[in-house]
């Protein structure tokens, strides 16, 4: 019912004039991204991409006229589409997404850190896993340990207890990329730490 819904209201916004599909941009970038959710839930990977895309090409658009406003939102779309991305095993593409979500909220947080330090924090994660899969180990590990000094950051300043899942997976993909790697006894000590997350 959801997916028809959301379809529904695509089908309806294509019918609009033009200047009034501009207008409501911002709401058709919602709607597709909730399609795009709605998709990946069901396994339905490739459409699920390909409504993210218009996602981003919509936010894209939106963020050259009011970056300020609608860059956040940029971010998210393209984190997103990279996860539906590395689910099709287009790994290189999953990487070109998380890099310029990463390089948009790296910009965020420089001017608002309390505000856009977590989702930075999360973006860093994605990247690094990113590297992981392309078995490109050494990118891996940089962008895990800048991932996991910032959640630490997070939970020693301010207890957002929100985070101790990322923070956890952070510390499990940096064992076991240090394990890959040789790093033994360091993978352990992480391993160890992740443990009570």
């Amino acid at each position: 019912e959801a997916l028809e819904a959301i379809q529904k209201a695509g089908t309806i916004w294509q019918a609009l004039p033009e200047k009034e599909q501009h207008r409501f941009n911002p709401i058709l970038a919602s709607f597709f991204y909730q399609l795009s959710f709605v998709l990946s839930n069901m396994d339905r990977y490739k459409e699920a991409v390909e409504a993210m895309q218009k996602v981003v090409t919509i936010r894209q658009a939106l963020s050259e006229t009011d970056p300020d406003r609608f860059n956040p939102d940029l971010a998210v779309s393209l984190q997103s589409l990279s996860v539906c991305l590395s689910k099709l095993d287009r790994h290189e593409e999953a990487l070109g997404a998380i890099q310029k979500s990463v390089t948009i909220r790296q910009v965020l947080s420089e001017k608002d850190p309390d505000r856009f330090n977590p989702d930075l924090a999360v973006s860093l994660y994605g990247l690094s896993c990113s590297f992981l899969k392309l078995g490109r180990h050494a990118e891996t590990i940089d962008h895990i340990q800048k991932s996991i000094a910032l959640f630490e950051s997070l939970l020693k300043e301010k207890q957002f207890e929100e985070y101790d899942t990322d923070f956890g997976l952070a510390l499990e993909t940096y064992s076991d990329v240090l394990e890959v790697t040789g790093q033994l006894s360091k993978a352990l000590e992480i391993a160890r730490k992740a443990v009570p997350i």
